[in-house]
């Protein structure tokens, strides 16, 4: 398996019945690289030879490791004493769904959720997709009058519609997203801040890079909190002494070409929401579920955030407006048991807007979505994931983190 990622290509594999001293190569032009096979694989053992993993000879038959590559071309191969064998070549070449704009903008192209067609009006809601958009709206909005919490969406606009001067393609005069607007109750407590986010000091989108900057996380911080009841002028405040410092980031987008593409893009480097993770179950994308603590917070309430991927850059500012946070990766669907467990306070649900093609839903299984990412791990990685999650919980001894662990341990035993 390969994997093209920031720090190089990710090679990982196995090699049964390998002669003594067999090593795996990577060559790139005249440069040769060698690595063992030292990696235990007991799922190999085990599912390919049908035989006990502990103490078995062949254990010690994998490998994995990252390589920066230096020359579009590359190959893979085992090598022993008096024995070599080309495994893989390969070339990186071009650009992969991403679309130049002016002035260095790149942008999404070819992407899973048409945003070309999306911002050009060719592609707009189905009628299924509209019914499902207003079932979600009127069951949250309902859920949180029942029980008398506030309640914002947030939508993140796609950078294209924030900044149209940059992108190749004229927008539509109605797009998938306005549909969405358009269908929101003229009481709806719906956040979609394409014009804030233009009109900021710093850059509110990163060049490369599909998602907002640091900076346009805190303005959809502001915008989110403002929308729940809390005054603008006393949240901008708590983040008047913050400062950034540019650096060189390569971005979503930068690493989708060959060579890739750095940027000097500026980071909030006076505040960092990491030290104040309690529990954290760590699945990568969907799934995902935290609980972040600060004591010293402004608001003495429990947020619970039902967010996508832009929502983690908004954590370094709603951290400092709220004590608790409990964030769970679900592009805005949400999970009614999971809130009547966990009581909060207040409720936001945050999706971004190139996925509204797909509406969020109100009966949300966060239970469902965990077992299926813990049913492609061997047994012996489900038990030492669980484990390590539930050393966390147990830590952390916060009643958000218990429930969570709870919902992770019952979809490994499912």
């Amino acid at each position: 398996m390969t994997e093209l990622r920031d720090s190089g290509v990710y090679f990982q594999g196995w090699l049964l019945h390998a002669p003594q001293g067999t090593q795996v190569y990577l060559k790139q032009g005249e440069e040769l690289s060698y690595f063992p096979l030292a990696n235990k694989r007991s799922d190999v053992i085990e599912r390919v030879l049908h035989e006990q993993a502990e103490g078995h000879p062949q254990l010690h038959c994998g490998f994995a490791f990252h390589a920066a590559l230096r020359s579009a071309e590359f190959e893979l191969g085992i090598v022993s004493v008096d024995f070599s064998c080309v495994l893989v070549q390969g070339r990186v070449c071009g650009e992969f769904k991403v679309l130049f704009g002016t002035d260095n903008w790149l942008f999404l192209d070819n992407d899973t959720n048409q945003s070309v067609e999306q911002h050009t009006g060719r592609l707009l809601l189905s009628k299924e997709t509209k019914a499902g958009w207003q079932n979600y709206l009127q069951q949250s909005q309902d859920f949180c009058q029942r029980l008398h919490i506030p309640h914002a969406l947030l939508i993140a606009p796609s950078k294209e519609a924030v900044f149209p001067e940059h992108y190749p393609y004229p927008k539509a005069d109605v797009t998938a997203v306005e549909q969405v607007l358009a269908m929101a109750p003229a009481n709806f407590p719906l956040v979609y801040p394409v014009q804030q986010l233009r009109q900021t000091q710093l850059r509110s989108f990163r060049l490369n890079d599909t998602h907002w900057s640091a900076f346009g996380g805190k303005i959809a911080s502001v915008l989110v909190a403002e929308q729940l009841g809390y005054d603008k002028s006393a949240l901008e405040l708590l983040f008047q002494h913050d400062q950034y410092q540019g650096r060189q980031s390569i971005g979503d987008l930068g690493n989708k070409i060959y060579p890739p593409i750095f940027t000097e893009e500026f980071f909030l480097t006076t505040f960092f929401h990491h030290k104040f993770i309690k529990y954290d179950n760590a699945l990568p994308n969907f799934g995902r579920a935290m609980v972040i603590e600060n004591q010293t917070a402004a608001v003495d309430k429990h947020c619970l955030m039902f967010a996508s991927s832009s929502g983690y850059t908004m954590l370094e500012y709603l951290v400092r407006i709220f004590r608790q946070i409990t964030f769970i990766h679900t592009s805005g669907s949400i999970d009614e048991e999971l809130c009547q467990l966990l009581q909060p306070d207040i409720l936001v649900s945050q999706t971004n807007a190139r996925y509204v093609l797909r509406s969020p839903v109100f009966k949300y299984r966060l239970k469902s979505v965990l077992q299926q990412k813990l049913n492609v791990m061997t047994p012996d990685d489900r038990s030492i994931f669980v484990a390590t999650a539930a050393s966390k919980a147990s830590t952390a001894a916060i009643p958000a983190a218990t429930i969570l662990q709870d919902y992770l341990e019952s979809a490994s035993t499912s």
